[in-house]
Formats: C-alpha cells, sequence, structure tokens
C-alpha cells in the first residue's frame, strides 16, 4: 500500500471513531512514521486480558509475552487494529535496534562467532565450504527473495553422485529475519562438520546421511537496511508476510494467513518436496525453549513419545552445558499447541504434508543476540546440533519393491493401532526408499500398495539409537495379474517395446491408454482393429515402474497392470 493511501484509510477510520480523543494523535502519528520507514512496529498491549501467550496468540503479528503483556508485530494490514486499541499500545524499540551488533570484517570472525556475517561476506563464506570441500560439499540455490536475494542450501554427504539410499536431514535458520543467532549457528556448524569429518563420529554423518543446511531463509528481513548490517532488520518478508506463517495447514488449508505463498516459501517448498527431508528443524529467537509438533491441533502427535524424546536429548545436553537455559518449560521442550497456537508454520507443513518430522528451536532470548554471545551459546548448542543430525540415521528404514520385476512401489508404511492419517509415511516412488522413525517398543507394521498383498509383521522391536532395515518384496494380487485369453493377450512385462495381440470377433475402434498410479495420463492412441487377429506393437516412452493399461472397445472396458524394467 502507497504512503498516502494508508493516510488517508487511517483517517477514515477515525472517523468512524468518533471517541478518539487528539491526545492519541501523536502515538499515532509515531506509529504511522515506524511503518513508513521499516514496514512493521513492534509494540506492547498494556492490557491485562491476556493470562498467556496461547489466549494472545489470536492478536495480529503476535510475537510472545513478557511480563504478562503481549508484544506484537503490526503492520499497515493492522491498521484497523491499532486505532482500536491505540490506548493500549505502548510502542517498544524494535529488538534488532536493542544493541549496534558488530558486524564481522573476515570470514574467520563469523566462523568463530565473534561477529555477524553482511550479505557479501555470508555469499563468499558459502562459496568458500564449496570450494574447500568439493568433494562433500555442494551449494544448492533453493531460490531468490522479494528483492532477488539469493536462498542457498549446503549439500554435505559423501559419494552424493552414486545416489546411496540414505535419509535426508535440513536445518534452516531466520525465517524472522531480525533472528539471526541461529544464521551464524548454521555457518558455523557446515564449518564444524567440514573441518571435522575425518573423526569418526563426524564422518558417519557424511557416510550415512544427506545432509541439507540453509543459513538464513528470510534475507530481506535481516539485510532491510543495507546488505552490509543486520542491526534494524525485521520480523518480515520486503512484502510485510511473516514466512512462519505463510505454509500451507492442516486446519485452514493453503493460505492460513490470507496471503499469498512468498517467493521465499514457494522455493523452499519446491526445495523441500524435492530433498525430501526424513528429519529436520528450524531456528529462532526470542524465546529458549524446543517446541515440538502441533502447532496448530490440539490433538497430540502420534509420535508424541519420539517427538519428547528427541526434544529432551537436546534441550538436556544444552542445559548441561550451561545450567539455567531453556528454563522456559520443564525439561526445555514443549508442544506447540500448548505453548501458543500457530497456523502456517513450517513445522506443522513438513510434518503433515511432507511425511517428514520437524522441529522448531528457540535459541535464546534476546531476538538480535548480541555478537560477544554468539561463541559462548554456540558451546552450549553445538553438542545437541550434533546429536539431532545423529537421530535421523534411526528407526525403521527399508526398500519396497515388486516381487517379480524388482522395481520400486510407493507403499504406505502403516503402524497398525498406531498411526493416524497424518503420521504414516510413505515410500519414495523412484527408490521403493522409506524412514519411519520410532520410539523404543514393539509395534506391528503393515507396508502396502494398490494392487498388492500386504506385508505385515507383528512385534517387531525397535530400540532407541539403532537402525532397523527391511527389504520387502510385494505379491502381486491374483486378480490384476494380466490375463493369456482367446482374445486379448498383453506382454505385462516388458523393456522396450510392448507388445498386444487381439483376436477381434468383428470390426471395431478401441482407445489404448496407459497412465500411472496417480492417474495421469502418459500415452494414448486409437485403433481401427480389423475382424481376426491384431498385432499391435507400441513404442510408449515411459521410465522404469508399474503402469495402468486401459483398452475401451465401443461396448466394454478392460484394464490391466504393466511393467517396464
Amino acid at each position: 500500500m502507497k504512503s498516502s493511501s494508508l493516510k488517508t484509510r487511517i483517517l477514515f477510520i477515525l472517523f468512524l471513531f468518533p471517541g478518539f480523543q487528539l491526545f492519541g494523535q501523536e502515538k499515532l502519528d509515531s506509529i504511522w512514521q515506524i511503518l513508513s520507514k521499516r514496514g512493521e512496529a513492534y509494540v506492547s498491549l498494556v492490557d491485562d486480558r491476556y493470562k498467556s501467550a496461547f489466549e494472545a496468540s489470536k492478536l495480529p503479528g503476535f510475537d510472545r509475552m513478557i511480563n504478562d503483556f503481549p508484544f506484537l508485530y503490526l503492520t499497515k494490514k493492522d491498521s484497523l487494529f491499532i486505532i482500536q486499541n491505540l490506548n493500549e499500545i505502548s510502542i517498544q524499540t524494535a529488538p534488532s535496534m536493542l544493541y549496534e551488533v558488530k558486524m564481522a570484517s573476515t570470514r574467520e570472525e563469523v566462523l568463530q562467532g565473534l561477529a555477524y556475517p553482511g550479505y557479501p561476506l555470508y555469499l563468499e563464506i558459502m562459496e568458500y565450504f564449496k570450494d574447500t570441500w568439493p568433494e562433500i560439499c555442494t551449494i544448492d540455490t533453493i531460490g531468490y527473495s522479494v528483492e532477488g536475494r539469493i536462498l542457498l542450501a549446503a549439500h554435505l554427504a559423501k559419494d552424493k553422485d552414486k545416489n546411496k539410499l540414505r535419509p535426508a536431514f535440513f536445518y534452516s535458520s531466520s525465517m524472522h529475519g531480525d533472528e539471526p543467532l541461529g544464521y551464524s549457528f548454521m555457518l558455523m556448524l557446515i564449518n564444524e562438520l567440514l573441518t571435522n569429518y575425518q573423526n569418526p563420529q563426524i564422518n558417519d554423518l557424511f557416510e550415512n546421511l544427506n545432509i541439507y543446511i540453509n543459513p538464513l531463509e528470510n534475507p530481506d528481513g535481516t539485510y532491510i537496511i543495507s546488505d552490509s548490517t543486520v542491526f534494524g532488520s525485521v520480523r518480515y518478508n520486503a512484502n510485510g508476510v511473516d514466512l512462519n506463517r505463510n505454509y500451507p495447514n492442516p486446519v485452514y488449508g493453503d493460505h492460513p494467513d490470507n496471503n499469498e505463498w512468498q517467493p521465499e516459501t514457494v522455493a523452499m517448498m519446491d526445495y523441500l518436496k524435492t530433498i525430501k527431508p526424513n528429519l529436520s528443524a528450524n531456528f529462532h529467537g526470542g524465546a529458549e525453549v524446543v517446541n515440538y509438533p502441533w502447532d496448530s491441533y490440539i490433538e497430540i502427535h502420534p509420535d508424541d513419545d519420539w517427538l519428547r524424546f528427541v526434544s529432551s536429548e537436546y534441550a538436556d545436553t544444552a542445559i548441561s552445558k550451561r545450567p539455567g537455559y531453556m528454563s522456559l518449560f520443564p525439561g526445555g521442550i514443549t508442544n506447540g499447541w500448548e505453548w501458543y497456537k500457530a497456523f502456517g508454520t513450517r513445522q506443522d507443513y513438513v510434518t503433515y504434508y511432507l511425511g517428514g518430522r520437524e522441529l522448531t528451536i528457540e535459541l535464546f532470548d534476546v531476538k538480535t543476540t548480541p555478537e560477544y554471545l554468539i561463541s559462548e551459546l554456540w558451546e552450549t548448542n553445538k553438542n545437541s546440533l550434533i546429536n539431532y543430525i545423529h537421530q535421523a540415521k534411526y528407526g525403521l528404514q527399508g526398500i519396497v519393491t515388486d516381487s517379480v520385476t524388482g522395481l520400486a512401489l510407493q507403499a504406505k508404511i502403516k503402524i497398525l493401532n498406531y498411526d493416524e492419517q497424518s503420521s504414516i509415511v510413505y515410500s519414495d516412488e523412484n527408490s521403493g526408499y522409506f524412514v519411519r522413525y520410532l520410539k523404543e517398543s514393539f509395534y506391528d507394521i503393515e507396508i502396502s500398495a494398490d494392487g498388492y498383498k500386504p506385508f505385515t509383521v507383528n512385534d517387531f522391536s525397535i530400540e532407541d539409537y539403532t537402525t532397523q532395515f527391511v527389504d520387502v518384496r510385494l505379491q502381486i494380487l491374483e486378480d490384476t495379474l494380466l490375463p493369456l485369453t482367446d482374445r486379448i493377450y498383453i506382454e505385462n512385462l516388458f523393456n522396450n517395446y510392448l507388445n498386444l495381440r487381439i483376436n477381434n470377433p468383428s470390426e471395431q475402434n478401441m482407445g489404448l491408454y496407459i497412465y500411472n498410479l496417480s492417474g495421469a495420463i502418459l500415452f494414448s492412441e486409437n485403433y481401427y482393429l480389423i475382424e481376426g487377429v491384431n498385432d499391435i506393437q507400441l513404442l510408449p516412452i515411459l521410465p522404469q515402474g508399474i503402469f495402468l493399461l486401459k483398452l475401451i472397445f465401443p461396448d466394454e472396458e478392460q484394464s490391466y497392470k504393466i511393467f517396464k524394467y
């Protein structure tokens, strides 16, 4: 919204509230100036109606409770709320303007936790990682921000080109631009892993995982003043949107915040669908706690025991390094809903829509942390950060294939009398590989795919800190086998050519369609059949896999399953 149109809107709103007193004009002018300059104003409500973060979470731009009062980030879209609550609003100094933080002039200062990087130095450091360790580090481009800054991720793994089947792990930070501590941590973590990759514990991660680390998800918010400083940074992106409320949500659908998906959100969703993280976390500031799903459901996640287990491991390890740390909740952990409800978070998006498991980790009470605390807090969190990556190696893993062709299947891995729809995982359609994290216990497991006999195992034992690998070869159901009849014969197992023989009783037309298992048409053709034997040879351009072939005659349809190897 342009400045003049916003001012007109505010004046119109004032007209609707004749009780508004002129003594509030000075405060309103101050908020207006902040919004015009920064796009967001940080305020508190001097109102005792809200007794907890849960109660206050319905307020626009809710951030946190301090001394029993809610603190909010307000934007131009909140002008009506501002007018209605002007008497209760207290303008606060933005968290990123409390301290004049030190900016680094060298790579070493950043990697030692002595100062924050400017945007050009950040790009230089990511390039340094790739150039120094090219065999185990590549840099992925996730996408671009509203203002064209690049979103990057380091991909750390050995033998990446061999497509070894292994879990994918993902860390990212600073969806909120004024919370840069995790940004520094991610750069320091990449450096820690690369410089120590020959250490047996670290090498184990490179051997058995694909690790992806995105240090900065909201560069426009972090560098709002200039590329050379994080001072004055803002929570939202350049369009004034909270990126951690902008993801699809299981309760309110695609746009829970009533905003279009932002470029940063779209880029991140595309990237996550590509790397398919099994375990992940995103980092914030303003509190000290490990937050686990759900943010948007009062119901407990079926994996609550496991989520509490890995969350407690992170918190306990950090607290042992810094007594008194993460004291906001008992044990330093909380279910998201029990703290306050939030819709459109990335944690719930990954966990609900992608079948992964993600935590939200709040690193320090002070959002824009003074640089002299970075190295100290890094030592507090370093072991926790690495231990959490190790958790990605464990649990139930396996491959699901067709017992005849050996081709990969996209199968449902369900824990019987345990899973709900939101917790079921699926094997990858291209590799058949899956990962299912579970707390130590005994489970009844069913692995199934359309057209196949389910594979079930009872009392399957899972132990913490171990990996159980299964090789499941599903058998096709008898009623889906392709028939060999006097009239129609189809060569269901084929490589290049697909051969059909149809002994037709009379002249007629026939439509032929090939679908993938998701129902998309990959090949279609119409044929005129003569009376008698019709030999048809097809050369459909198909990848390896399983497909459905449908023959449509004037008076009937017949469907078959075909396999290309």
